[in-house]
């Protein structure tokens, strides 16, 4: 579990990675971590999250949905999402149409996640 700032063209960057995240509380943990990080910086930030390699399950939807109407819109300009193949990248997709969101997309590469996110209006 970990949370990092990067750098990327100059633009300050939050990094989350989920990775080694297995457990359902662990990803809960993480995802706390990230609103309270999120919830400090002064401007609007730019979130790269990698989720390659695990699955969120119920709880933590329902907890990234709370934070998401409340800590999440309020500081976070956009989220570039990895680790998001196959069905649930059409799921996560259809979903982002369905509701409007233009500021959450997922990606396949690391750098296209970064170069989106520093170019994102």
């Amino acid at each position: 579990m970990s949370i990092q700032h990067i750098t990327h063209e100059g633009k300050a960057i939050m990094y989350a990675d989920y990775s080694a995240c297995k457990q359902s509380d662990q990803q809960l943990a993480l995802l706390e971590e990230v609103a309270v990080e999120i919830a400090k910086t002064p401007e609007p930030t730019l979130l790269l999250v990698s989720y390659e390699g695990v699955s969120g399950g119920i709880a933590y939807m329902n907890r990234l949905k709370e934070l998401g109407n409340t800590v999440f819109k309020e500081h976070m300009k956009c989220s570039a999402v990895l680790g998001i193949n196959g069905i649930k990248k059409i799921l996560f997709n259809g979903y982002n149409r369905a509701t409007g969101a233009t500021n959450v997309s997922a990606f396949d590469s690391r750098d296209e996640a970064l170069d989106w996110l520093v170019k994102f209006e």
